[in-house]
C-alpha cells in the first residue's frame, strides 16, 4: 500500500486553480494529504495513527468535518448528522408509515438503545424471551438504580421509583400507586385479605344497644370504630377498611331494625287483640 501511495503521489502534479495550488500527496510517513484551496485549506485526510488506528480527518484539519454520501456527516466536535433514515444492525429500515426520520437498532433476538451519563443509564429494550423480570416484548426505563419519569411539556407527569412505587402528578409516591389529582374509572375492583364482617350475624356477636351507641355519639361526635374527621384529615382514609367498616355498621343497623320490627309486630298483635275484645 505504501508503495502504491508513493507512486500516486509521484504521479500527481501541482496545477493552478483560480491562482492557487491544490494537491493530493503522501508525505512518505503516515499521512495522505488532500488540499484544494477553493474549497478550503484541506489537510491530513488519512493517517495511520498510534495504536494501529486509521484516522480520517486527522485532528480536524477539514474544519467542517467528514461527509459520507449526500446525507451523513460527522462534525469535528463529534456530532453525527444524517438527512435520511439510519439503521444499526440492519440495512432494511422499517418505515411503512412514512415517518420523516427513523432510527432502527436491530438484533437477532434482542436489542437495546442506551442513553447514559457517568452514573445513570436509561434506554429502550426489545427482547424475544423477556428480561429484567419483564415479559417478552418492549421495555423502557432505567438500567441503573434511579427513578424513571415520563415528561410532557418539560414537566414530569409520571414517576416510577426504584422500589416500584409509581406517582401520577407526584415525584414522591409513597405507595405502589400515588395519584395527586382525580381518578376517573369505569370500574374498580379491590382484592383484599381483610375479613368481611359477616361475623356480625353470629349468635355470640356483642351487638351494642342503641342506648350505648347514643351515649358514645354524644361523647365523641362520631360512630364507634369509625375514625373522626380530624383523624381522616391527618392520616387520610383507607378505602377498603372504610368500606368494610361501613358494611359492618349497615349489618349492625339491620339487626337493630329486625329487632325493632319484632317489637312493632308484637305491639300490633296486642293492639289487635285489644281492638277485638271491645
Amino acid at each position: 500500500m505504501k508503495r502504491i501511495l508513493t507512486l500516486l503521489a509521484a504521479s500527481c502534479m501541482a496545477v493552478s486553480a483560480f491562482g492557487q495550488a491544490y494537491e493530493f500527496r503522501y508525505n512518505g510517513a503516515a499521512d495522505v494529504i488532500f488540499s484544494y484551496p477553493p474549497r478550503g485549506s484541506g489537510g491530513r485526510a488519512f493517517v495511520h495513527d498510534m495504536g494501529n488506528v486509521l484516522t480520517i480527518n486527522y485532528e480536524g484539519d477539514f474544519t467542517n468535518g467528514v461527509k459520507i454520501g449526500n446525507s451523513f456527516w460527522v462534525a469535528n466536535n463529534g456530532t453525527l448528522n444524517t438527512l435520511s433514515d439510519a439503521g444499526i444492525g440492519t440495512s432494511i429500515i422499517e418505515n411503512s408509515e412514512g415517518w420523516n426520520r427513523v432510527l432502527q437498532v436491530k438484533g437477532n433476538t434482542d436489542a437495546k438503545a442506551i442513553v447514559s451519563t457517568n452514573a445513570i443509564q436509561s434506554g429502550l429494550w426489545s427482547h424475544e424471551l423477556g428480561y429484567y423480570g419483564a415479559l417478552a416484548g418492549g421495555m423502557v426505563g432505567t438500567r441503573s438504580n434511579h427513578p424513571f419519569s415520563i415528561i410532557t411539556n418539560q414537566t414530569a407527569k409520571v414517576t416510577i421509583l426504584p422500589n416500584g412505587n409509581m406517582g401520577v402528578g407526584t415525584s414522591n409516591p409513597l405507595a405502589k400507586l400515588s395519584v395527586d389529582g382525580n381518578i376517573l374509572a369505569k370500574e374498580i375492583k379491590i382484592k383484599t385479605d381483610v375479613n368481611v364482617p359477616d361475623y356480625v350475624f353470629e349468635p355470640d356477636y356483642d351487638l351494642k344497644s342503641l342506648a350505648e351507641i347514643e351515649s358514645y355519639i354524644k361523647a365523641n361526635k362520631h360512630l364507634p370504630e369509625v375514625p373522626s374527621a380530624k383523624q381522616i384529615r391527618a392520616d387520610g382514609m383507607d378505602v377498603v377498611a372504610m368500606n368494610l367498616l361501613l358494611l359492618k355498621k349497615v349489618e349492625e343497623m339491620t339487626l337493630h331494625l329486625i329487632e325493632k320490627d319484632k317489637v312493632i309486630n308484637r305491639m300490633m298483635e296486642r293492639l289487635e287483640k285489644l281492638e277485638s275484645a271491645k
